[in-house]
């Protein structure tokens, strides 16, 4: 009678803070790798890129990478994000992904403009990659405001 009282029993683990970790790189892996190809191809020096001039100078290759990178980065960063904390406002995870991806433009500019690799951090690429970083909100975004109009 005495052991039918005691409880004998394993206590279950937590399961939500067990897998939230491997959830979240599950979720966020996509953007990881963005992000390291982003350090890669904005660290290789500047002799690997072609030249261009006339009209194609405004469109150079530089800048289209500049378009690819952090609109991606900004674009697999949010959709990452809202697939692991899909109950909180969208705001909030709208500011952690600008302020991540504002932070990482800089850090490249920076790394640019310090390290002897031929390249040249600049002001205007800066800018450059500040709107690449909208055009992903924008794209991320895109299907929502499809749904708003019907």
């Amino acid at each position: 009678m005495l052991l039918n009282t005691v409880n004998l029993s394993v206590p279950e683990r937590n399961k939500s803070t067990a897998s939230v970790i491997p959830q979240l790189v599950r979720n966020l892996w996509p953007a990881f790798v963005w992000l390291g190809g982003i350090f890669i191809l904005t660290l290789l020096p500047g002799n690997y890129f072609p030249k261009v001039s006339g009209l194609w100078s405004l469109f150079s290759a530089d800048k289209l990478i500049h378009i690819c990178l952090f609109a991606g980065l900004s674009y697999l960063l949010l959709s990452g994000l809202e697939k692991q904390y899909f109950k909180y406002n969208r705001r909030y995870l709208n500011v952690i992904v600008a302020v991540f991806s504002i932070v990482v433009a800089a850090i490249t500019e920076l790394l640019q403009w310090q390290l002897p690799i031929k390249r040249d951090g600049n002001l205007y690429d800066f800018i450059a990659n500040f709107a690449c970083i909208i055009t992903g909100f924008l794209l991320f975004t895109f299907p929502d405001i499809k749904k708003w109009k019907k």
